[in-house]
């Protein structure tokens, strides 16, 4: 299933996180892992993090042509390029990194940096042409060692 946490902290606006699971089939399931995530979270607090807390879980249904991104990481990461989160696209795949809040200051990762990755569905299409290009040259390869 297909949910949005709204999480808060004591130094920020709510924002918020898309996550896709599927051993979660309601909104009560999905609540009670929001609540244990944070729970979790907030046991394994870094210095420099603040306590979170659940503001709300709105289920979602993201069928369409936008790419459902979710955070691949436990912990913001923090080095010399800034704070940053690496997301997914949980349908097509493709990855990224999200820095700042939101869906806005997700930049794909450079192998997906083509505008045709824009968009997911075609996205999926490009990544099919690239497994099958892929497979032909190993064939090919294969063919050359005979």
């Amino acid at each position: 299933m297909k949910f949005r946490l709204i999480v808060k902290d004591e130094s920020r606006e709510p924002w918020h996180e898309d996550y896709d699971k599927s051993h979660i089939n309601d909104l009560s399931e999905a609540e009670a892992w929001a609540k244990d995530t944070i729970e979790r979270f907030n046991a394994t607090l870094q210095p420099h993090e603040t306590p979170r807390e659940v503001v709300r879980v709105e289920v979602l249904d993201l069928e369409g042509d936008d790419h459902s991104w979710v955070k691949t990481n436990i912990v913001t990461i923090i080095d010399s390029k800034g704070n940053y989160d690496t997301v997914e696209c949980a349908s097509c795949g493709i990855t990224g990194r999200r820095h700042g809040l939101g869906l806005s200051g997700i930049r794909r990762d450079r192998k997906f940096k083509a505008l045709g990755y824009d968009s997911c569905k075609q996205a999926k299409v490009l990544l099919a042409r690239r497994e099958k290009r892929a497979i032909r040259l190993d064939e090919d390869s294969e063919d050359h060692q005979a």
